[in-house]
């Protein structure tokens, strides 16, 4: 529609591998100036297929819509696991957490754990741990090979939480270090009931963690980015 009135510069997420040709006919037809993507990977490829500039610009959390958590040890024994659930880690371990840890989890495919935003931030702030997977990894079909990393990774980070998940690249080199638990696919329910257990142990990587995404992971920031493009 931005086409209609003028030269529309893109700013896109969920750019995955499927749709790619969609994507490089559609900014085709709009003429566009510029595209901004969140995935590197999407960058990659659509930079090798179009005529414009393509930037990656990964995603970005506005931290005023969220809530900072108390230290690890004053939360109660809670996993949170928002969005997108991975079956294979849900069944391996999640399903058998309760009742001696808590396990915020949608019940079935598609359905809300949090109503609002307040409670969403709550649910973090709470948790000890949360549960993150990028969407290759959860649905394949949909992403494709692309493994981005999602804000909920940054909002889980700014909330104080012990990530518990898989990796993305673009999240490492955004920190300069790795801040998830990977998952020990060996005994995922042991570590995860260890990790709950002993959260007080991974306080110091929650602390850095927490400084780091407030430097590099906010709006402000991306907004400069941005603010680089359109000068060009």
């Amino acid at each position: 529609m931005a086409s209609v009135i003028g030269t529309p510069v893109v700013l896109a997420w969920d750019v995955w591998e499927p749709a790619v040709e969609e994507w490089v006919i559609e900014l085709r037809r709009a003429r566009a100036k510029a595209i901004a993507v969140t995935s590197s990977q999407a960058a990659d490829t659509l930079r090798s297929r179009l005529e414009i500039p393509v930037i990656h610009i990964p995603e970005a959390v506005n931290f005023a819509r969220l809530a900072g958590g108390r230290d690890l040890a004053s939360r109660p024994p809670q996993v949170v696991n928002f969005g997108r659930r991975y079956e294979t880690w849900h069944a391996a371990a999640g399903r058998s957490l309760e009742p001696e840890i808590r396990y915020l989890v949608e019940e079935q495919r598609g359905a809300l754990i949090a109503r609002d935003q307040q409670s969403f931030a709550s649910a973090l702030a709470t948790s000890r741990v949360s549960v993150c997977f990028t969407r290759s990894t959860t649905d394949e079909r949909v992403a494709g090979s692309f493994h981005t990393m999602t804000q909920r990774y940054l909002e889980s980070i700014f909330a104080g939480c012990i990530v518990l998940g898989d990796s993305p690249a673009e999240l490492q080199e955004l920190f300069g270090y790795d801040p998830v638990v990977n998952v020990d696919w060996a005994d995922p329910l042991t570590q995860v009931r260890t990790l709950v257990k002993n959260a007080e142990k991974y306080q110091g990587l929650v602390d850095m963690n927490t400084k780091k995404v407030i430097e590099v992971g906010g709006w402000l920031k991306r907004a400069a980015q941005l603010s680089g493009l359109l000068a060009k």
